[in-house]
């Protein structure tokens, strides 16, 4: 083999491990940026996870306070939750005057 024909095999071959080089570099920011994605996909999914069996304890606790109150009215006991979300009494129409049309304080003349 002559010289020439080596350097260009060599030439060749540091050509191809320079190509390798930057095909793994891409590679390897490639894979960071994955890794971060998922990272915060994972966050995400952690604070999901964490509202969601707040809001499933509220909603159980909402449901014993409910069934609480359709036991305690059947007793005939008043108020509870169910109380507070019925329609309140009806006004007379005197209480509905006076809320609609209420007075001005009257002020001393001078």
């Amino acid at each position: 083999m002559n010289a020439t024909v080596l350097q260009r095999q060599n030439l060749n071959l540091q050509t191809s491990l320079d190509q390798k080089r930057r095909d793994l570099e891409e590679l390897q920011q490639k894979l960071e940026r994955t890794e971060k994605r998922l990272l915060t996909q994972e966050n995400a999914i952690s604070v999901l996870d964490r509202h969601w069996e707040q809001t499933e304890q509220q909603a159980t606790a909402l449901l014993a306070r409910v069934q609480d109150d359709e036991v305690a009215a059947a007793d005939g006991a008043p108020g509870g939750l169910l109380g507070q979300l019925s329609a309140p009494k009806p006004l007379t129409p005197g209480e509905l005057d006076a809320q609609l049309y209420p007075q001005p304080p009257l002020q001393p003349r001078p």
